[in-house]
């Protein structure tokens, strides 16, 4: 009796720890690992819907090795690889394949794939072809965009295209969070000019890492997890604007970024960058060229370029602003993102001049579009003023009409009397120095005026005919570097009367 009780004892207990075994192995069979994809969500490769035929015969193999040959996919230079994964690209330029090489247990590839079918609809999105294990198969969608300082402003291209696609991933709850490296290589640019953004393998939806999707009727999934290291912090923390990425580009180094401008096109006027009006999805008009803002449909401007200089110039219009000063002119207003801020504050009545035909008619259609007070004109510094105001503003125009593009004679005299017949009660002027970078390169001050006078172009010069006209100077700021802001109270006709004559 006592042996069969022990052998019941260590039979029963053996088959305790069998059952026990069997159950905590059921339990640890349904958790997945902590930063894996789930079991058994892409052991294979899954089709995208709209993959072709040659793309679901190349990747039904569910290799690598075989994708490769059926495509005859090459690896790409190695600028074009990164630190996480090896880039393939056929010769006919059709498809890019991406392999993992690190950072797999974060999924960067599934969260990829998930955030480019949230954003298929927009004809600037590569297309997903097909996603396996450590691999994702897409459209071609051009060569690496690259940043010229020289020529920036030019590719009007470049920077409205990048505010509609920032504007598109907003519209849909994406954020890239992966914008601020060196030499940044997300950007890509067809050479029809059609401008896109790749690579969200740290993007989030709706402010969530952890995303999921269905693809062909099979979940997918990527965890709430990625590395962190400074580069990408400050990638998420960036607040994703054409203006924040540009800068991130690559240098051109070659001119391939010339052959993206559209040559046919022509400026009539002064300024060489011609200003492109578009309307962003959610309504709101972007302006680029010269200056780069946009105007919500309440009038509400958001500066995009040279952000510091116009938040100075706005503090400077507010304070002006009051019951007696209630409207201003904007002397040289090209596409008037001044006009805008001064009618956002309050002004009630803003008059934009300008010499080029195509910023006056933007001005307009903004104007009319958002209810503005703004209205403008077509105008040649030197023409008889078409209106006085409470202010007068006058940006970087100084340098281009002290004897280039109107005959001023090369005297700072001349000048500030035309300007002051515009004014009532105060004139922001903006003096561009001549040891700034644009007159140092394109020699505005160098060129001979008809009948030069012995007046040199320098600041000195400058101040000492703001004395000479006994015009009170209330302040300065430095805008930017070698540009000043004078801020100026026009004097009583009595005590200035050469001023008006």
């Amino acid at each position: 009796m006592k042996n069969f009780r022990r052998k019941l004892l260590t039979y029963g207990s053996i088959f305790a720890l069998f059952c026990c075994g069997c159950c905590l192995r059921h339990c640890f069979a349904r958790t997945p690992p902590r930063f894996e994809i789930p079991s058994g969500n892409l052991t294979g490769f899954i089709f995208a819907s709209n993959a072709t035929d040659a793309a679901k015969t190349a990747c039904s193999s569910g290799s690598v090795l075989q994708l490769v040959k059926n495509l005859h996919l090459l690896p790409i230079i190695k600028e074009r690889e990164g630190a996480t994964a090896t880039i393939y690209m056929d010769s006919q330029k059709k498809y890019v394949l991406k392999v993992l090489t690190g950072y797999l247990r974060f999924a960067p590839h599934v969260r990829e794939a998930c955030v480019l079918l949230k954003i298929s609809q927009f004809a600037w999105a590569p297309k997903l072809l097909c996603v396996g294990p450590n691999y994702m198969l897409m459209t071609y969608m051009g060569k690496t965009a690259c940043e010229d300082s020289s020529r920036i402003r030019k590719n009007l291209s470049l920077a409205r295209q990048l505010n509609q696609i920032v504007s598109d991933l907003r519209s849909v709850g994406v954020k890239h969070n992966d914008l601020a490296k060196e030499n940044l290589k997300h950007v890509l640019m067809e050479k029809t000019g059609m401008v896109s953004l790749v690579d969200y393998g740290w993007a989030t939806v709706n402010g969530r890492l952890d995303v999921n999707c269905t693809l062909n009727g099979k979940p997918i999934f990527a965890p709430n997890a990625r590395p962190y290291n400074e580069e990408m912090n400050r990638g998420a923390a960036m607040h994703e604007t054409a203006a924040s990425v540009i800068p991130h580009l690559k240098k051109c180094d070659d001119g391939t970024f010339s052959k993206y401008f559209d040559k046919s096109r022509k400026t009539k006027g002064s300024q060489s960058e011609t200003p492109v009006l578009s309307v962003l999805r959610d309504g709101a008009l972007s302006v680029t060229g010269y200056h780069f803002f946009t105007v919500s449909r309440q009038g509400a401007v958001t500066v995009l370029q040279k952000k510091e200089k116009y938040d100075v110039i706005t503090g400077l219009l507010r304070a002006l602003y009051d019951e007696d000063r209630r409207t201003l002119v904007d002397i040289g207003s090209n596409t008037g993102v001044v006009s805008f801020l001064a009618a956002e504050i309050g002004y009630e009545q803003v008059t934009a001049l300008d010499h080029d035909e195509p910023a006056v008619e933007i001005i307009n259609t903004i104007s009319k579009e958002v209810s503005s007070v703004v209205r403008a004109s077509q105008f040649s510094f030197g023409d008889p003023p078409l209106t006085k105001a409470d202010v007068v503003y006058m940006g970087s125009l100084i340098h281009w009409v002290w004897c280039l593009t109107a005959d001023f004679n090369g005297n700072f005299i001349n000048i500030l009397r035309y300007v002051t017949r515009f004014a009532k009660k105060n004139i922001i002027i903006e003096f561009v120095e001549p040891e700034d970078s644009a007159i140092q390169h394109f020699g505005h001050t160098s060129k001979k005026c008809k009948n030069i006078s012995s007046e040199k172009y320098t600041t000195r010069a400058f101040e000492q005919a703001l004395e000479n006209l006994q015009v009170s100077v209330k302040d300065k700021f430095v805008a930017e570097p070698h540009r000043i802001l004078y801020v100026l109270e026009v004097l009583p006709r009595s005590s200035n009367s050469m001023i008006f004559h």
